[in-house]
């Protein structure tokens, strides 16, 4: 069903983003040291950053480095970089590199013990090393993961320099930067740098539980504008902001409105025609907002999990559904099952689990059965799955689903 609303009341409520080619830009890095040589001097600087939206980057030109010394420490990071008698305890990433032989060892610390170590073979020139929100990268290649250095992803600022063992750096810093995670807030890890990420959806996202948001802006608290500091700090709402603004540049939209409903998908209006400023509204109804438009007796209340549970006959509460479940068990325990709701000749899927292999097709195999043998109409399983799909579960239209549920 569609509701075609129209208020008359222009109001211009945001600016409108045009994103170009469906790209959308991302921030540049931000540089911390760029060709800077220590020449054997210990060097320790702090920086703020948080592993969520950035990543911590340095190249290295090892071509300075003395060769005449082992292990030099050429980069240390985390909240304690330690001196030249200090060896683990305290979160901190050690690198050190002999150039003689062309091996960087690589080390990596908890307050509790050493979490990775490694030695890397055949290392000379330019060397890049990555922490991100995902783990340590030398050269583009992941060495250790999070989990070895979660306490350091864990922090808002971090340590990076030189300071620990006996020989200091005579590397050449090309740059130390922090640059942003491709797509900036949007939870992805890796990437950073100049130029632009695409828009695209990944059919994936949806059966990832992890995956909440992308492009999304950080959270944040209503924006209320205001047209000077003056008039907010003068505001009653806010000293106490459960109060209604009186100062604020907004316009409440509650109140009268027209409203025209539209059964079906497939007529009504164009927008061409509400949407032009001489548009003959006379003829449509008032109706107050906020409302629930089924609930003045427009169209057919829409089923949801959460609501409607009576029919709209006011102010008398009548059954409208009935909960039905179907439970598998097996040597005497409850091993499997569903569950959903019930309107008229139609079965509404809530959900299905199983503890052994199976347990909820016999569910539903039963289910349907026992719908076929007493009239029902449809099963609505909400989504289509791999485990619906092999049980013959398919898409319909809205307009064949809305058919079948009239007919009840």
């Amino acid at each position: 069903m569609i509701a075609n609303i129209k208020q008359r009341l222009v109001l211009l409520l945001s600016l409108v983003c045009l994103l170009a080619g469906g790209t959308l830009s991302v921030q540049a890095r931000q540089s911390l040291l760029t060709n800077y040589t220590p020449n054997g001097a210990s060097f320790k600087y702090e920086t703020a950053i948080n592993f969520q939206k950035q990543n911590f980057k340095a190249v290295l030109d090892l071509s300075t480095c003395d060769d005449s010394k082992a292990n030099e420490n050429i980069l240390s990071i985390g909240d304690d970089l330690q001196g030249a008698n200090g060896w683990g305890g305290v979160n901190v990433i050690h690198l050190f590199y002999t150039k003689n032989n062309s091996q960087l060892e690589l080390d990596c610390f908890d307050p509790g013990s050493r979490t990775h170590y490694e030695i890397l073979k055949n290392i000379s020139g330019e060397l890049t090393v990555e922490l991100k929100s995902d783990g340590l990268y030398v050269n583009g290649v992941q060495r250790c993961d999070a989990s070895a250095v979660s306490n350091i992803l864990a922090m808002s600022s971090i340590l990076y320099g030189s300071t620990q063992g006996n020989t200091r750096s005579w590397a050449t810093y090309k740059e130390i930067s922090l640059e942003d995670v491709k797509g900036g807030s949007t939870g992805e890890t890796g990437g950073g740098g100049t130029g632009t990420a695409e828009r695209k959806f990944d059919a994936s996202w949806i059966q990832n539980q992890q995956k909440v948001g992308d492009y999304k802006e950080d959270a944040h608290a209503t924006f209320i504008p205001y047209a000077s500091v003056e008039a907010m700090k003068s505001d009653a709402a806010f000293n106490e902001p459960w109060l209604t603004p009186q100062n604020a540049e907004t316009q409440l939209l509650n109140g009268e409105w027209k409203f025209k409903f539209v059964p079906g998908t497939m007529s009504g209006p164009g927008e061409s025609e509400f949407f032009a400023a001489d548009y003959d509204d006379s003829a449509w109804d008032n109706i107050p907002v906020p409302l629930s438009w089924e609930m003045a007796g427009y169209g057919t209340p829409v089923y949801t999990n959460v609501g409607y549970p009576f029919q709209n006959n006011p102010p008398n509460a009548n059954v409208g559904y009935t909960y039905y479940g179907v439970e598998v068990w097996q040597d005497g325990k409850l091993v499997g099952g569903l569950y959903g709701v019930t309107i008229g000749r139609a079965f509404f899927g809530e959900s299905m689990f199983s503890l052994v292999p199976n347990a909820s097709k016999l569910a539903l195999i039963y289910l349907a059965d026992f719908m076929r043998e007493h009239g029902g109409s449809l099963i609505d399983c909400q989504f289509e799955t791999p485990h619906l799909k092999s049980m013959g579960g398919r898409y319909i239209s809205y307009k064949e689903y809305m058919d079948i549920i009239s007919r009840d």
